[in-house]
């Protein structure tokens, strides 16, 4: 069974920050997911590409259906081999059913709802079955607070420069600038308040982490993205094959253990049997 941090390489061989945080995000889904049997739906599924790299290393054979907005990632997310279905959606108003699905995944999609992630969050209990699970991942409120050459620019007084640079690092990963307003605890609580239990909360990238990640982001790292335009199999193993040793040989680029606290978070819910909330303090476990 490939690694999470094989898959990520595999998968952007060009693109080093992202291959970084995805095999810790991947780590995250092995040692804590498992999806039921049944429907399953990729909220915000983009291209697809997270959904196949999640496939190859859970090896799962599901019924997946994908929706997004973007129809050009919808063409894209369509040509995997993942999806049984792909449908053009806005998320706050889903095409289907009450209680048609047996999970839900969320990957880095929620907060791009605002003001209120909660009209999401409703309508995903309303489709899932009882008993159903949904998995989001989420960063929370302080997730820009620790790049790395932002803190380098603060510390040698150059505040303004560091607050441009974290703004520019924002509308790079998180599109337009937009970052979680939310808590861990404000995240909790908006699933609670939407009729979903709390099953579990994994933070996966922490504030260590994310400066490492953001190291590379730094231009001579973004250089590799010319490899992706190079019609080569054997360039893009080799690219992926260097990267999975730079990430394995330096100590401040392990993947060996999840953080205690984390930017970025992974929560795991359930609509409960009898339609309400139990005690969190019965049914969460935090790792």
């Amino acid at each position: 069974m490939p690694s999470p941090l094989d898959i990520s390489t595999k998968y952007y061989f060009w693109k080093p920050y992202m291959a970084y945080f995805e095999a810790f995000e991947l780590k995250a889904y092995q040692g804590h997911v498992s999806f039921p049997d049944g429907l399953i739906l990729d909220l915000g599924c983009g291209d697809g590409t997270f959904a196949q790299m999640l496939k190859e290393l859970l090896g799962f054979e599901r019924h997946v259906i994908g929706v997004d907005f973007d129809l050009k990632r919808l063409c894209a997310a369509q040509r995997k081999s993942v999806y049984s279905q792909v449908f053009r959606v806005n998320i706050i108003e889903l095409p289907f059913k009450e209680e048609s699905f047996d999970a839900v995944f969320a990957n880095q999609v929620l907060y791009y709802v605002r003001p209120n992630p909660g009209q999401a969050i409703a309508e995903i209990r309303r489709i899932l079955k009882k008993g159903g699970k949904l998995i989001c991942t989420v960063p929370i409120d302080s997730a820009d607070q620790h790049y790395y050459l932002t803190g380098i620019l603060k510390g040698i007084g150059l505040t303004l420069l560091g607050q441009w640079h974290r703004q520019r690092m924002n509308i790079r990963f998180f599109g337009n600038g937009y970052l979680s307003s939310f808590s861990l605890g404000g995240w909790i609580k908006m699933l609670k308040e939407c009729g979903l239990s709390i099953q579990k909360v994994i933070p996966y990238i922490s504030a260590a982490i994310s400066r490492r990640w953001s190291i590379l982001t730094l231009t001579p790292f973004r250089a590799m993205s010319i490899l992706k335009i190079i019609p080569s199999k054997q360039v893009h193993r080799l690219a992926s094959i260097i990267q999975k040793q730079m990430m394995r040989s330096y100590k401040h680029l392990s993947i060996s253990t999840l953080p205690e606290y984390g930017d970025f978070i992974l929560i795991i819910s359930e609509k409960p049997d009898n339609g309400t909330n139990e005690d969190d303090s019965k049914q969460a476990k935090r790792l």
